[in-house]
């Protein structure tokens, strides 16, 4: 008998601009376990509004400093690991990677050393694929694990140097790797083939803007773009394809939505090229809640991504549920998301030319609004992925209950207060 509980462990959730990100499933969580406590390894900025029933541990974000990661290398429970990774580093010819090996481990032996201090709960949620699934798994050995894995927590040649410190340590750990994307599967399961049958395909889903978003009827094409402003993202090249197709049209905006360090280069390119036929919005960093009011509102004639690499992007599903023209180069999960057949997939190697070609192709696609909203519907929402993935995380706990002998109470058991333990 007892409670289910559910212990999250996020990179942030609840706390700064990124906590809607997680506002579905975490709603989901709460609805189908008596308990849920969050666990932010890091944390800045206001938190969000949670469930009556969910809590925030913060334990893990106030000790997770490198100068404490580096401390808690002295504990010797974490010194098999250490070696361990060490060598596995030396053996993949990867010298420059041991520094991150070092940090990893160090957050690993943090997160055993606050985990060991906890009753286990009914089920282990990693957010992310990395350290704490791997800890987690050592301090609570019975304890059914999950972890999702996106992209920068999965793909080696996200890491400089291109290797994963501690993954194949993960992988082996938990019980379930949810992958958003079905490359990200492959990818793991040519990893880590001893593990290849608990790796899987949980796709995210996303928010809906709630309507079909108009095309613009006024003559001027807007193309509508969310990155940051990071060099796997190349805005640059985003910028000089905007150019390149406005040389050919008489009025085009383009809006961008994300904030980085490559802004001032973006900014300085368009003085330095400028068009009496191009209009440029850089909107910056938005809350999540007032970008999808820009999306709905539109109207909108194309979307473009330009990325070297992705997860499976969330930008494009909550677009995508307007029904708005995507175009993506094939990195990472947009393949999954981005229908060939109505829309434009481009290669990653790509020119200025070639992307403002595709931008064109869209613009004068025969109009599959509606098409794209009802495949959104069936695949990428969040209320319907949700839902199918959480209700797995309740079947793993109940049946490791089970076979221990134990009887649940189910889901909705006596809510929380909410309050930080």
């Amino acid at each position: 008998m007892g409670q289910l509980g559910l212990v999250l462990v996020t990179n942030d959730f609840p706390f700064g601009d990124n906590s809607d990100f997680l506002g579905a499933e975490i709603r989901a969580l709460a609805a189908s376990f008596d308990e849920v406590t969050a666990v932010p390894l890091n944390g800045r900025g206001e938190r969000a509004e949670l469930p009556p029933n969910v809590h925030t541990d913060t334990a893990l974000m106030r000790s997770n400093s490198r100068t404490r990661r580096l401390r808690a290398l002295l504990r010797v429970s974490c010194w098999p690991t250490l070696i361990r990774e060490v060598v596995r580093a030396l053996r993949d010819h990867q010298p420059r990677a041991i520094p991150a090996v070092v940090l990893a481990v160090g957050k690993y032996s943090l997160v055993l050393h606050w985990a060991r201090r906890l009753p286990p709960p009914a089920v282990a949620y990693s957010y992310w694929l990395g350290p704490a699934t791997a800890a987690m798994r050592r301090a609570w050995p019975g304890t059914p694990i999950v972890s999702r894995a996106h992209g920068g927590d999965l793909f080696w040649e996200r890491f400089d140097p291109p290797l994963a410190p501690l993954q194949a340590l993960s992988v082996q750990s938990a019980s379930r790797v949810a992958s958003v994307s079905r490359v990200g599967a492959t990818y793991l399961k040519q990893k880590h083939p001893g593990s290849a049958d608990k790796i899987d395909v949980a796709p995210l889903g996303s928010r809906d803007v709630g309507r079909v978003v108009p095309a613009s009827g006024d003559g001027t094409v807007r193309v509508l773009s969310v990155a940051s402003l990071l060099p796997v993202k190349r805005p640059l090249l985003l910028a000089r394809a905007v150019a390149a197709f406005a040389q050919s049209h008489s009025s085009v905006e383009w809006h961008h939505f994300g904030d980085g360090p490559l802004r001032g280069a973006v900014e300085h390119y368009l003085a330095d090229n400028p068009s009496e036929h191009l209009r440029v919005v850089l909107h910056g960093q938005l809350s999540h809640d007032e970008l999808l009011e820009h999306i709905s509102k539109g109207p909108w004639d194309a979307f473009v991504s330009v990325s070297t690499s992705e997860g499976v992007p969330v930008s494009m599903m909550e677009v995508k549920s307007g029904g708005i023209p995507l175009v993506a180069t094939r990195a990472g999960g947009t393949e999954e998301v981005v229908d060939a057949d109505i829309d434009q997939l481009i290669d990653v190697d790509v020119t200025a030319d070639e992307v403002s070609a595709a931008i064109a192709r869209a613009v004068a696609s025969p109009d599959e609004r509606q098409l794209r909203r009802s495949r959104w519907e069936q695949h990428w929402s969040a209320d319907r992925n949700d839902a199918a993935f959480v209700r797995g995380l309740v079947d793993l706990a109940n049946s490791t209950r089970l076979r221990r002998g134990q009887v649940t109470t189910g889901s909705h058991g006596p809510p929380g207060n909410g309050a930080d333990r």
